[in-house]
C-alpha cells in the first residue's frame, strides 16, 4: 500500500512561496521583475538621451543607427521574454519542469487555498489572534510616558489588528463575523491572475510568434500578431501589473514584505555616459573589423558537396 503525502502546514507552504516570491534564487520572482526594471530604467536613460541629442541635417538626430538599432532590437526582445517568463509559463511550481512566474504560484496557492485560514495565518505569521491582553499592556505602558515614546515590538498591537482587517477583506467578512476558518477567497487568486493575463496578452502572443519561435505567416494571421504594434508603454504596463500582483501576494495574503522593484544603485551609473563610443581617429579600425566579419560570413554561404562529403562521408 502506497503512503499517502502528507499533507504541509501553512507555515510550510507560506515558506516556499515566500521563496518564489522574494528569496535569493536568481529567477524568484522579485528577481526577475528587479532586473527588469533596472533595464528599463536604463533604456528610458538611452531614450532621453536620444531626444536631448542634437539634430543632423536631415532632421534626424546626430545618432549612430548601428549601435541604437543593435540597442533597441536587444531591449525588445530581452524584455519581451522576461515578462512572457513571468507570465506564459503554466508548469507547475515543482517537478522536473518546474518553473517560478505568477501563473504557477498562483495556482499552487489555489491548490493549497484550504491552508490559508485566518488562524492558519496567524500561526504561521507568529501573530497574536486575541490582541485585546496586548493591547490593555500597551494601554498601561503608554499611561506611564510622558510626551512622545518609543513602542516596543511586543506592544505593538496595531500590526494584529491589521492583519485582522487584511483578512476580513480577503475573506470578505464584516469585523464582528470573524472565525478562525475564515478563508482567502478563491476569487481573489483568479482576480489576481486575470490582471497579470489581461496586461501581458499581447505581449506573451508577440513573444510566441516572433521571438521563442519564428512562426508561419499562417500561424501569426491565427492570432493576429502581425497586428500588435507593442510599444514601450505595453511593455511598462504589465511590468507595473506583474509588480503589483507580487507584491499584493507577499504583503496582503502571505504577510510579508516586498523590497522596491528598481534596484539603488551601487555605483555612478551615470559615469562616462557623455564619452563617445570611440575617438574619430579609430573608426578606421572598426570599418576594417567590419570587412573582415563580411568576408568570414560570405564564406558560410559557400559551404559545398565537397565540404560537405568531407565533413559526413568521409567514413563511408
Amino acid at each position: 500500500m502506497v503512503p499517502q503525502a502528507k499533507t504541509p502546514t501553512l507555515a510550510e507552504k507560506r515558506k516556499e512561496w515566500l521563496e518564489v516570491l522574494s528569496g535569493e534564487d536568481r529567477h524568484s520572482i522579485i528577481s526577475q521583475i528587479t532586473r527588469m526594471t533596472w533595464d528599463d530604467a536604463a533604456f528610458r536613460v538611452v531614450n532621453e538621451a536620444r531626444r536631448l541629442a542634437p539634430r543632423d541635417p536631415d532632421g534626424g538626430r546626430q545618432l549612430n543607427g548601428l549601435m541604437h538599432s543593435l540597442l533597441d532590437r536587444a531591449f525588445f526582445a530581452s524584455h519581451l521574454a522576461a515578462i512572457r517568463r513571468l507570465t506564459g509559463d503554466r508548469y507547475p511550481l515543482n517537478g522536473k519542469k518546474g518553473v517560478y512566474s505568477l501563473p504557477a504560484l498562483l495556482e499552487d496557492m489555489r491548490k493549497h487555498r484550504e491552508l490559508l485560514t485566518r488562524e492558519a495565518i496567524f500561526a504561521a505569521e507568529n501573530l497574536a489572534y486575541d490582541f485585546k491582553p496586548i493591547q490593555q499592556r500597551f494601554d498601561e505602558y503608554a499611561s506611564k510616558q510622558k510626551g512622545a515614546f518609543d513602542i516596543p515590538d511586543d506592544l505593538c498591537w496595531f500590526k494584529h489588528e491589521n492583519r485582522h482587517e487584511q483578512i476580513d477583506r480577503l475573506a470578505n467578512v464584516q469585523a464582528q463575523d470573524r472565525q478562525s476558518g475564515d478563508t482567502v477567497r478563491e476569487k481573489v487568486l483568479l482576480d489576481l491572475q486575470q490582471k497579470i493575463e489581461k496586461a501581458s496578452e499581447e505581449v506573451v502572443c508577440h513573444v510566441n510568434k516572433f521571438i521563442a519561435h519564428a512562426a508561419t505567416p499562417e500561424s501569426r494571421a491565427l492570432v493576429g500578431a502581425d497586428e500588435t504594434g507593442l510599444t514601450l508603454n505595453h511593455l511598462w504596463r504589465a511590468h507595473q501589473h506583474l509588480c503589483e500582483v507580487a507584491s499584493f501576494l507577499a504583503i496582503y495574503v502571505l504577510g510579508d514584505s516586498f523590497p522596491g522593484p528598481l534596484p539603488i544603485p551601487q555605483y555612478d551609473q551615470f559615469k562616462y555616459i557623455e564619452r563617445p563610443l570611440i575617438a574619430a581617429s579609430q573608426v578606421d579600425k572598426l570599418a576594417d573589423l567590419w570587412r573582415q566579419i563580411e568576408k568570414e560570413a560570405d564564406g558560410w554561404s559557400a559551404w559545398d558537396l565537397d565540404q560537405y562529403a568531407k565533413e559526413f562521408e568521409k567514413a563511408s
